[in-house]
């Protein structure tokens, strides 16, 4: 494997194709697993009229799975790394084509969460493996352009889905986004097929299964305490013993990997500065990224008065203004360092927030779309860089559990700031909440910013 635009890799059945090419095929599986989420999330009413559910019963067709892909991505990329990310890869996309078919059929709010919790564990294995190929086939200023590339992806996916399922929903039903993320499903994998190359199998070292299942009860605990918390109330019994099991897992899985002979998470990547101030970082910006814009719409609605469709069209630059950071991310990197970068992005994220924090208070519509568009030029400036970091600083057999903590991170960044600013807002409308709230999301991000210090050069 060499460096450099036309550098080529040989495929399992001889053939050499390019590097950019398996960068496309990787950076497509991703965008088809999560392009059907934001035009999903507006579909959760229709969805629960159709099946005869409830609202919040059907929100969780959106909860489950974020908290199964979270727990899972980490345990995928450790698969990949063990045996292979392209035999991960082609099986669980397989297995997701599969789920994501039968899913349309669902006769039951139940039966819909298992499809599509099924479905997108499944299709997990898409992130970590784009990364770990990422980091295996480009080095230096290459490799920042192709991080770039896949935060962009990540960012603009949906707002795809927004503007090309959006009219189908429409025109149909909600059962057709998943028919449509069926057929993408089975194009990644005939795309996959003939172009992923094999990555090294580690055939003498088992997988950690103790420390995978202290590490998802950890996670899937506190993730799901967070989600609840807002609905039943942390005084629930349910929830105080989520909020005490999940550090107890987490200092089991610490105990359990210092005795592993093959640990799930090496303890000395822990130790590597670039991956745990990475790790730090990333969940601070998400918290502050997605927690401004879980109540972006209820400043919109509750302060403006616009309606729905305004304010989808308001908010509708920020994803691509993150897609065309990430995109000049990786030009900036080369030229302005890791650490530079993370902390220039943080800082205006944070700055970004502010401003519609200032204009939430002072009723000015102009300032909260500038503000909301500048907070994905933020986002999209720290993402590429702090992957990097991580790149940089774990061993190469590692890359996928790496990737998969570093979006394990992000994920539950995102469930504490969507909770923490929700709960916030309550049921005001009043500008001076709005003005604490996005003052608080701003925190977060300036506190990104000044976690991205501690990087090396």
């Amino acid at each position: 494997m060499t460096d450099g635009p036309r550098a080529t890799v040989r495929t399992p059945s001889g053939r050499m194709v390019s590097t950019r090419r398996v960068l496309v095929v990787c950076l497509f599986g991703m965008a088809a697993g999560s392009f059907p989420i934001t035009v999903l999330s507006a579909s959760i009413p229709e969805i629960a009229g159709d099946l005869g559910s409830t609202k919040a019963d059907a929100n969780w067709v959106l909860a489950a799975p974020v908290l199964v892909f979270a727990v899972f991505t980490p345990i995928a990329g450790k698969l990949g790394d063990l045996y292979g990310h392209r035999r991960v890869y082609l099986s669980g996309y397989a297995f997701a084509a599969a789920a994501l078919a039968i899913t349309p059929l669902a006769r039951t709010i139940g039966e819909l969460i298992v499809l599509r919790t099924l479905a997108q564990a499944a299709s997990a294995v898409t992130g970590p493996a784009a990364m770990a190929y990422i980091i295996k086939l480009f080095e230096g200023e290459e490799r920042s352009k192709a991080l770039g590339y896949w935060a962009a992806t990540a960012a603009v996916s949906p707002s795809i889905g927004v503007i090309a399922g959006g009219p189908l929903v429409d025109l149909t039903s909600w059962r057709v986004l998943f028919v449509l993320q069926t057929a993408l499903a089975v194009l990644a994998v005939v795309l996959a097929l003939p172009v992923l190359p094999e990555t090294a199998r580690r055939t003498d070292v088992r997988f950690d299964i103790p420390g995978a299942l202290a590490l998802g009860t950890s996670v899937a605990t506190l993730l799901f305490a967070l989600n609840r918390v807002r609905v039943w109330g942390i005084d629930h019994p349910l929830l105080i013993g989520c909020f005490i099991a999940a550090p107890v897992a987490a200092a089991l899985f610490v105990a359990i990997e210092r005795r592993a002979v093959a640990p799930l998470v090496p303890l000395t990547m822990a130790r590597q500065r670039g991956f745990a101030v990475a790790i730090g970082a990333q969940a601070l910006v998400s918290a502050a990224y997605m927690g401004g814009f879980v109540v972006t719409p209820l400043l919109l609605e509750g302060v403006f008065g616009y309606s729905t469709t305004v304010i989808a069209f308001i908010m509708l630059p920020r994803p691509f203004a993150f897609g065309a950071a990430s995109s000049a991310a990786g030009h900036l990197e080369t030229r302005l360092g890791t650490r530079n970068l993370v902390v220039l992005g943080g800082t205006i994220l944070g700055a970004a927030l502010m401003a519609v924090a200032f204009s939430a208070s002072a009723v000015l519509v102009a300032g909260v779309v500038l503000g909301i568009a500048c907070s994905g030029i933020g986002q999209g400036l720290t993402r590429p860089a702090l992957v990097g970091s991580v790149g940089h600083s774990v061993d190469e057999r590692d890359m996928g559990v790496a990737g998969g903590l570093l979006q394990m991170s992000s994920q539950i960044g995102v469930a504490a700031g969507m909770t923490i600013l929700t709960a916030m807002v309550g049921e005001s409308d009043a500008p001076e909440t709005f003005f604490l709230v996005f003052a608080v999301a701003a925190a977060a991000g300036f506190a990104g910013a000044a976690v991205g210090r501690l990087l090396a050069e």
